[in-house]
């Protein structure tokens, strides 16, 4: 959810609805500190417990699933549920969603996989969660009418270096970016070009600290205290950010966690609102006027809609590939859309939004205006940077510049210390005749003893293949003594997959029938 601050500018006008009594807080103290603040002391527990039954797949699935998908459903309730929104802004609720599910379908009719639009997603969702997080500092500020212009820009600036760190220093999502860039089509990037990326972004994200600090101080000094439970909201979100991407080692559970922190967060905010405007705005639909009534039990009908809804994405796959992939591009455009319209739907700027969160001020909505040149540049704009993104990965996704295979030495080399680079190492060495070098990289992974157990069995099967192969390469070359020692080692691992391999690998150093191999 994306939540915009502006300076406040006076009172509410006469007419509005009576804003809340003013309060630090959102909810309550307790509710605030468990639903936005400590969550991730609350998720933590049980993310723990959860992976004792779950695998980190298995983990990150269900999350991603009920959670990430199903928590795009009540930003899609406000916005074909709320007439005066849809009154507003019925041009881009049309096509939108007809666009991004043209866009997702063309990628996922070409490639299942659809890299493109998961390197696309996977930017967006990075400065939708950052955004989010800006949106409750200012709310938190504006509870303390905290509204400088200066302190404004600096959180988001907080918000977008520290984020934007947590991403390029996580050595587990550099590579989960790059490997996408490359099943895009897109040339290799030099190591040291990453290194040089850090170190200006680290330096970025020191200064933007110090002039926030600084800031905080003289504003302070001015009589202008920060809110306090905004500072502390920024350190737990900040914080939980780098647990789950530089601390956590798997990739899958760390984007889990966060994504429940996110999505406890939203549905809270979400849930809040809609109630509030159900007890301030007779224009409220029957619909939401029913889903958020003042009776506790329909908080499980609202949890149970979003579990429902992002149960879609478990459903069994359907018989026909075009169909599957037509479904799968729909899912996908659901979460871009719900990064788009969480962009405009909730903007605290504006007055009816802030009233509902117990703020004065804000900017009056100016009626509709349909097909004004200022209403639609910065939108147009927004818009064309997206298709050209999507056409330019679209252009490399036809011609790529690696092979697939060039990909993994290129990934292997850029990270020698993680570990499922390193597999994939493996593997193209394997490709490339280099069992030796297969047999090197493989004994280098299971040396850090790999608490992921797919991780360790690709690592074990790369292993034998490389004992097996540099046995049957020393047979070959009439080594038979020093080829013993690879084959009997692949056998003690695991007999069936060498005798497997040896069958297999030996076929085809047979020579053809009829003659001999050229």
């Amino acid at each position: 959810m994306r939540l915009v601050e502006a300076r406040a500018d006076g009172a509410a006008s006469a007419g509005a609805a009576i804003p809340l009594p003013v309060s630090r807080w959102i909810l309550r103290p307790w509710q605030d500190l468990l639903l936005f603040i400590g969550t991730p002391a609350l998720i933590l527990p049980v993310a723990l417990v959860a992976e004792r039954v779950w695998s980190g797949k298995t983990l990150y699935g269900l999350v991603m699933a009920f959670g990430a998908l199903g928590h795009h459903l009540p930003g899609m309730m406000r916005a074909y549920g709320d007439r005066a929104l849809w009154a507003r802004f019925r041009t881009r609720f049309i096509v939108a969603p007809v666009f991004l599910v043209t866009l997702c379908a063309v990628f996922a009719l070409d490639d299942a996989v659809m890299s493109p639009i998961v390197l696309i997603t996977y930017f967006w969702g990075v400065w939708h969660g950052l955004m989010q997080t800006h949106g409750f500092l200012r709310i938190y500020d504006a509870k303390v009418r905290s509204f400088g212009a200066l302190t404004v820009r600096l959180d988001q600036w907080m918000c977008i270096t520290w984020y934007g760190a947590g991403v390029f220093f996580s050595t587990s999502r550099l590579h989960h970016i790059l490997q996408k860039f490359y099943a895009s089509g897109g040339p290799s990037v030099p190591p040291g070009l990453v290194h040089d990326l850090q170190v200006v972004w680290g330096a970025a994200t020191g200064l933007v600290t110090l002039a926030f600090l600084a800031n905080m101080i003289r504003m302070r000094r001015a009589g202008q205290h920060p809110s306090a439970v905004k500072l502390l909201l920024l350190a737990t979100s900040i914080g939980f950010w780098w647990y789950t991407n530089a601390v956590v080692s798997n990739m899958l559970v760390g984007i889990a966690l966060f994504e429940v922190f996110h999505d406890v967060q939203y549905l809270a905010i979400v849930w809040t609102y809609n109630r509030r405007r159900v007890e301030t705005d007779a224009k409220v639909g029957a619909f939401t006027r029913y889903v958020f009534r003042d009776r506790r039990a329909l908080v499980v009908l609202y949890v149970g809609m979003v579990f429902a809804y992002g149960a879609l994405s478990l459903l069994p796959k359907l018989p026909s590939a075009t169909l599957s992939a037509l479904f799968t591009a729909t899912l996908a455009a659901s979460t871009l859309l719900h990064f788009y319209y969480d962009s405009f739907i909730w903007k605290v700027k504006e007055k009816p939004t802030r009233v509902l969160l117990g703020l004065d001020g804000g900017r009056e909505i100016s009626p509709v205006r349909h097909g004004t040149i200022r209403r639609w540049v910065p939108q147009g704009l927004s818009w064309a940077a997206l298709i050209a993104v999507a056409a330019g990965l679209g252009m490399t996704h036809a011609h790529p510049s690696l092979t697939q295979d060039q990909a993994m030495q290129s990934l292997g080399e850029a990270f020698p210390e993680y570990l499922p680079a390193q597999n994939n190492l493996a593997v193209f060495l394997l490709n490339s005749n280099d069992p030796d070098g297969a047999i090197r990289v493989s004994r280098r992974v299971l040396a850090r003893r790999p608490a992921d157990p797919d991780l360790e069995a690709k690592a074990r099967h790369n292993l034998v293949a490389g004992l097996v192969g540099a046995g049957l390469q020393r047979i070959q070359y009439h080594q038979a003594a020093a080829a013993e020692p690879f084959l009997r080692e692949a056998a003690a691992i695991d007999p069936h997959l060498t005798r497997t391999l040896t069958a297999n690998q030996t076929k085809s150093l047979l020579p053809p029938v009829g003659g001999r191999r050229p």
